[in-house]
């Protein structure tokens, strides 16, 4: 069975980027371009992973997270950021995150 990933990004180029990533080591991908179409898509999808950033329009990554948490969505959930730190990935794992990666990072990860 393939892992079905919403992959969060507002930055157009990149999620086009990582989606093909993704979908080139056999991943379904759906794409969400900000916390608030993400919740949208969890309301009426089933994924196995979400993948967010941080800094992002309308609702960021951390306000997901916390959301995310209080409806207790059974994914696993992995920040990717440009924005790394110590602060905001001790934060990110506080609120449910699976895992904490800063861009650009190794596809492999």
């Amino acid at each position: 069975m393939t892992a079905h990933i919403l992959l969060v990004e507002d930055e157009t180029n990149m999620a086009k980027m990582q989606a093909k990533i993704l979908q080139r080591k056999g991943y379904e991908v759906d794409t969400a371009g900000n916390g608030r179409e993400a919740l949208g898509k969890l309301d009426r999808s089933n994924f196995d992973v979400v993948i967010t950033d941080l800094k992002m329009p309308v609702m960021d990554g951390m306000q997901l997270l916390r959301e995310m948490n209080i409806k207790e969505r059974g994914c696993a959930v992995i920040v990717l950021t440009g924005h790394g730190t110590i602060e905001s990935a001790v934060e990110a794992m506080q609120c449910g995150a699976t895992d904490y990666l800063t861009k650009p990072c190794n596809p492999d990860e």
